[in-house]
């Protein structure tokens, strides 16, 4: 899990957080989770996801067509990243962008990617 103390009762009850991945053999393409498709080396759809819990994300990872079959681990050197929009968050009048488009978040609330 991904221990912080962002993740609030304030931000479980009203905000919004996304989480990105990008896995390691892929120098520049960052996706959004959930993610349903091969992810490890295999051709069995697997399912990487995320679950919020006061103080911290856990992440999650399991096969979808042979749940009782250990899906493996993901290598270590994935990059994960989350953003925390507190509930209440205005849009200054802009349409808020597609949560997919992480580079368009990034941008959108000043973020450094």
């Amino acid at each position: 899990p991904v221990e912080t103390e962002d993740v609030s009762e304030t931000v479980l009850a009203g905000g919004a957080v996304l989480v990105y991945v990008r896995f390691a053999g892929s120098s520049s393409t960052i996706q959004s989770l959930p993610i349903i498709g091969p992810i490890t080396r295999t051709t069995e759809d697997q399912f990487l996801n995320y679950v919020l819990q006061l103080g911290r994300i856990v992440i999650t990872f399991h096969n979808l067509t042979n749940r009782t079959e250990d899906p493996g681990r993901i290598g270590g050197n994935n990059y994960l990243r989350y953003v925390i929009i507190p509930g209440g968050t205005h849009s200054l009048g802009r349409s808020y962008p597609d949560p997919d488009d992480y580079h368009g978040v990034m941008k959108y609330f000043g973020i450094e990617p």
